[in-house]
């Protein structure tokens, strides 16, 4: 966990409500701290696919957005490893803005608006993936063998049974009680998680530029 911790002087004289401030500030760092653990779990798979039929990172044109054709490829790799759908409705796949920006001039894209979301920053789909969009994929400076660096950015769709989450103990916010006399305030959240690949095999990562 984290925490942030305060004077007693600031409680009393500041206008604001700091302890509150402060929890709601910790709220949002376990929701990153969580996002990244998540995210570094799923990154680790070694299923690449590379946009616009590139052999590997460095050979994407600056034409390989992420597009309909990004996500056929994908579905057609994951489909012909059998790999299950979530409700046996759909993918998942997490984007990064710069990613959901082209992918929503597609004419094939469907705005989450038009058929109601079903999660947390769900922008919307294509066929059979429903897609994430957040800044915490990750965006990768390239240094091409000619030519100008350039950034590839990371995708990542997977199936039912891919990854777990574990908690041995849920998060909960915890005082640090009576410090140098009472003079010294500080608050954490505190959890025990953990999560980890169980189906390699249902997680493929799309790089595009």
């Amino acid at each position: 966990g984290n925490a942030v911790k305060v004077s007693e002087l600031l409680l009393q004289s500041a206008f604001d409500d700091v302890l509150a401030s402060g929890a709601r500030l910790l709220g949002l760092d376990y929701a990153k701290v969580a996002d990244i653990m998540f995210r570094n779990v799923v990154l680790s798979s070694p299923n690449v696919h590379y946009a616009g039929g590139a052999a590997d990172r460095k050979s994407l044109r600056d034409t390989a957005l992420f597009d309909s054709e990004v996500i056929q490829d994908a579905v057609e790799i994951l489909e012909t490893k059998n790999v299950r759908k979530f409700n046996g409705d759909a993918y998942i796949c997490f984007i990064h803005p710069h990613q959901a920006r082209a992918l929503k001039d597609d004419p094939d894209f469907k705005n989450a608006k038009d058929y109601g979301a079903i999660y947390a920053g769900e922008i919307g789909r294509v066929d059979d993936v429903i897609f994430i969009s957040t800044t915490q994929q990750p965006v990768i400076e390239v240094e091409p063998d000619t030519g100008e660096a350039f950034d590839v950015y990371q995708a990542v769709i997977f199936g039912d049974n891919a990854y777990g989450w574990a908690e041995a103990l849920p998060v909960e916010m915890r005082d640090g009680g009576i410090v140098d006399f009472g003079r010294q305030h500080s608050l954490a959240w505190y959890s025990i998680m953990g999560a980890g690949i169980i189906e390699e095999d249902n997680i493929l990562i799309l790089e595009t530029r």
